[in-house]
C-alpha cells in the first residue's frame, strides 16, 4: 500500500492514516461454519449425454454481522 501512495504522488503516512480512519484496516474474526456437498457425474449413450448433478448446504456459526 506504502508504494502503491508512492506512486501515485501521495505521502504514504497520509494514506495509511486515511484508510485507517475509514475503517478499512481493521482486522475481521474468522468465520466458523460446515460446509456439505454430495455430487454425481454420469455419462451415457457412448458419451453422447452427460450429467452432473451437485448440491452444496453452508452453516455459518460465527459469521460476523453488520
Amino acid at each position: 500500500m506504502r508504494a502503491r501512495a508512492v506512486e501515485l504522488g501521495r505521502n504514504p503516512d497520509t494514506e495509511v492514516a486515511r484508510i485507517r480512519a475509514q475503517g478499512s484496516d481493521s482486522f475481521l474474526s474468522n468465520e466458523e461454519g460446515v460446509n456439505q456437498e454430495v455430487g454425481v457425474k454420469t455419462t451415457l449413450f457412448d458419451n453422447k449425454i452427460v450429467a452432473t448433478v451437485a448440491l452444496f448446504r453452508t452453516e455459518r456459526t460465527s459469521a460476523p454481522r453488520g
